[in-house]
């Protein structure tokens, strides 16, 4: 039993999150809609839209932890990429 709590524990997972403020270096600070109070600081930015404050965005959790999280998805956002040959693409 243990085990399969920190498998889980352990285990990738999705948060929905609101941008709250978008940092010089282009990180932004969110909250999560569980825990308005608390603000996770300095996430990186994973997709090719620019954020601004209010945003809906998806953050994927490595291992379950926002020490090592990235915005993954921004809500909203209909304009599709691909990537080709030669990278990233309209």
């Amino acid at each position: 039993m243990i085990c399969i709590e920190q498998a889980k524990k352990d285990s990738p997972r999705i948060e929905s999150a609101t941008v709250v403020s978008v940092n010089v270096d282009g990180t932004v600070d969110v909250i999560l809609p569980r825990e308005e109070k608390t603000k996770f600081t300095r996430i990186q930015n994973q997709t090719p839209f620019k954020l601004k404050e209010g945003d809906s965005v998806e953050i994927m959790l490595k291992k379950g932890s926002f020490n090592n999280c990235w915005v993954m998805a921004k809500h909203g956002a209909t304009k599709r990429f691909g990537v080709d040959d030669n990278g990233l693409t309209d």
